[in-house]
């Protein structure tokens, strides 16, 4: 973990940059994994509601939004985030949930649902859509 990047990071660095460790700092000296950490608490936290915490979704969809050429990496985080989910099983949580309090806690056909809107995601993007709308409606249709 060099230039200040704890473990964790540097490991969720190395899967998304496929083992090019060009493109593993490209994105540590970036937001990706920062915002990508904001991204998990907000949706795995049994307190947030939709209905009820709209502004918080809002603000965090806007977060993402501005990463722009990060934006990409970030949902590539998040496929893995839920993939990990969906190996661990219900009763186990991957290593990037360790020691983190209570968690929601999703089925298979959920997780997949998921899995499935964040390749739309990446479609809406891949056609230019606007990056702020992309993520809002990703936001509260993983929520």
């Amino acid at each position: 973990a060099k230039g200040g990047t704890d473990a964790a990071s540097a490991e969720l660095l190395a899967r998304l940059a496929e083992g090019s460790p060009g493109r593993a700092m490209l994105l540590g000296g970036s937001d990706t994994v920062p915002v990508w950490r904001e991204v998990v608490d907000v949706l795995s936290d049994p307190a947030i509601l939709p209905d009820r915490d709209i502004g918080a979704l809002l603000r965090l969809a806007e977060r993402m939004a501005a990463q722009k050429d990060g934006l990409p990496p970030l949902l590539g985080l998040m496929k893995i985030w839920l993939r990990d989910l969906l190996l661990a099983g219900p009763s186990a949580r991957p290593p990037a949930e360790e020691g983190r309090s209570p968690r929601k806690s999703w089925s298979s056909a959920e997780l997949f649902a998921r899995l499935q809107a964040i390749d739309r995601a990446e479609r809406e993007l891949a056609r230019n859509c606007n990056r702020n709308l992309v993520c809002e409606v990703l936001l509260f249709g993983l929520q």
